[in-house]
């Protein structure tokens, strides 16, 4: 073989492997755009396996435990999702009802100010002197806590305990890390 034919395998070696740099650069950034239990590839380095082997079916096995998981987090999200859609509807019922007593309260509180008024202004157009103090609103109601969508369940329900349950106690030590961190 020739020297210049020679240069010319060697350059085109170098351009193959610079070629499947970029090649195997792009492919991952694929795979971790599209990563999860979907983009899972299990002979993901293009060499020949036995199917059979340790390392695959271990692969296989986590591959399936993986999309389990995934599956029984999106139910989970799911019911914690139709709880807080319940909580809200009760808590927007309680609300409207709370806001509906607070305006009777204020309504109340006007009326009883313009008879007040009233008498204040007769007792000046007959001069003599008015000493009752004016009538004081009573203290508002106030706004109820709107329900928080809680995160994922990262604990296990205990056998007695309900999803909502469960909820409420995540949500609690939520709120005692966030003490301890702001504390």
């Amino acid at each position: 073989m020739s020297v210049e034919a020679h240069a010319t395998m060697v350059i085109k070696n170098i351009y193959v492997e610079w070629v499947k740099g970029q090649l195997a650069a792009h492919e991952a950034k694929e795979r971790e755009k599209h990563s999860g239990s979907r983009g899972t590839q299990l002979l993901s380095d293009g060499m020949p396996h036995t199917l059979t082997g340790e390392d695959f079916m271990g692969a296989v096995m986590a591959h399936h435990q993986a999309a389990q998981a995934e599956v029984e987090a999106r139910k989970v999200q799911a019911t914690a999702k139709a709880v807080h859609k319940a909580a809200i509807t009760e808590w927007e019922t309680l609300e409207a009802a709370l806001k509906q007593r607070n305006k009777k309260l204020t309504l109340d509180h006007k009326a009883q100010h313009a008879v007040w008024v009233a008498l204040k202004q007769l007792a000046k157009d007959e001069g003599r002197p008015f000493r009752k103090p004016a009538p004081k609103r009573g203290k508002l109601e106030p706004p109820l806590a709107q329900p928080v969508l809680q995160k994922r369940v990262a604990r296990e329900q205990t056998p007695g305990e309900d999803f909502t349950q469960s909820l409420v106690a995540i949500g609690e030590e939520e709120e005692e890390e966030d003490a301890w961190e702001s504390g």
